[in-house]
């Protein structure tokens, strides 16, 4: 049986983040739907980059187009820019919104809504929408003359594509780790008050999370080079290297909604990380030209025990809180809560995020027939793709009962 003092607590942990959370919604949604929207934008710029020639894996590569090695270049410094924050914010924006709505709904409701918003759409594009990429891809570069149909038939149970939704699948996992938490700390009446209390991390703090990161992807990537991905599930591509950063800033999303702390932190720090910032994107290809990656290739900056690898991690970790700051902070300190854009994209981004392959590689094909320099299809497919798919997002949407997945 609990004690008042119990009751009493379980209370207040509910009342403070719900009302958080609806305060939340009301002043701040807008500035971190307009971050989600960068975010997507940015993977889909990330995709067409490899596509042109960047260092990377994706479903499609335009084998038509001359590749140019100082557009791979280009592109490949792009992709290591975003690779080192953009997916670790997504879940730490994810995991800024799970303690209320778990509070909310309780753990049954709570992954009735996982599995409908994650699950489901996961299963829809690995088994089924990704074929539509995938056949374009055998039939523009492998040179399949087989139907949709029949390519989809033999390759049903082959080639399980997760595509985006390696990022759901992860999610999922992350949730279920939060909710066995959240029933382990109820089962010993564990006092959970003390992270409301935390005070907002100032600059010292935050690097030394980014150190930590750094430490971890190392020790990782001895044995998991960075760009080496481990297959879940035969379906499910996760770069290991990446995980420790994610899973700081997923328990850091955590921390930040029972903390305030997207309120409370300074917004004087945004000099500092936006300046810190700059120096890591010029400090990039200075660090790679002069550690013979154009000479010797990348192999040691990937993995091994030597110098390379080592200060390659340490940028990657250093640079997920450094791009993350100065992203959240520049938003949060200049969006209105009423702003026009964030309330006609936010709604979409995560329709975005399932759909954009289904679109970019059809434009990526289509500009296969057009003869221009790799550079320029990057920049007309990003330009064509990103406004398409909130086009079509919006589109689906409206569907009976999409509202609910999408």
């Amino acid at each position: 049986m609990q004690s008042i003092s119990d009751v009493q607590t379980g209370a207040t942990l509910r009342a403070r983040p719900a009302a958080a959370a609806k305060a939340k919604v009301e002043t701040r949604l807008a500035y971190i739907d307009i971050i989600r929207m960068i975010l997507i934008i940015l993977v889909i710029m990330v995709h067409a980059a490899v596509t042109y020639g960047a260092f990377g894996d994706w479903t499609y590569v335009d084998n038509t187009t001359p590749q140019d090695e100082l557009t791979g270049v280009v592109l490949s410094l792009f992709v290591f820019i975003c690779q080192s924050f953009f997916m670790g914010l997504f879940f730490f924006f994810s995991a800024y919104f799970t303690p209320g709505s778990y509070d909310r709904k309780g753990t049954a409701r709570f992954w009735k809504d996982r599995l409908l918003r994650l699950a489901v759409p996961m299963v829809a594009y690995t088994y089924f929408l990704s074929r539509i990429p995938n056949y374009i891809r055998e039939a523009a570069n492998e040179g399949s003359n087989l139907s949709f149909w029949e390519f989809s038939r033999r390759t049903f149970l082959t080639q399980a594509d997760a595509g985006p939704t390696w990022f759901l699948f992860a999610l999922l996992g992350f949730s279920l780790v939060y909710t066995l938490w959240r029933g382990l700390s109820r089962g010993l009446r564990l006092d959970l008050t003390w992270a409301s209390r935390l005070p907002a991390p100032g600059t010292k703090a935050l690097l030394v999370v980014g150190l930590v990161i750094s430490a971890v992807m190392f020790a990782v990537v001895q044995a998991n080079p960075i760009n080496w991905d481990y297959d879940a599930l035969g379906a499910f591509n996760l770069l290991p290297a990446f995980f420790p950063a994610y899973t700081v800033l997923f328990a850091g999303g955590v921390l930040a909604y029972r903390s305030g702390w997207l309120e409370r932190i300074s917004g004087k720090m945004l000099r500092f990380w936006a300046w810190f910032s700059a120096a890591l994107i010029v400090l990039l290809p200075t660090f790679l030209i002069l550690g013979g990656a154009i000479d010797d290739g990348m192999d040691a900056f990937l993995s091994g025990m030597n110098w390379r690898c080592a200060v390659t991690c340490l940028w990657f970790g250093i640079a997920s809180i450094a791009f993350s700051t100065t992203l959240t902070l520049w938003m949060r300190d200049r969006i209105l809560p009423q702003n026009k854009i964030a309330a006609l994209a936010g709604p979409n981004t995560f329709a975005v995020y399932l759909i954009h392959p289904l679109v970019l590689v059809p434009v990526c094909y289509a500009l296969t027939f057009i003869a221009l320099p790799g550079m320029v299809k990057f920049i007309l497919a990003s330009l064509l793709t990103a406004p398409l798919c909130y086009v079509l997002a919006g589109g689906l949407r409206r569907l009976p009962g999409a509202k609910a997945i999408l």
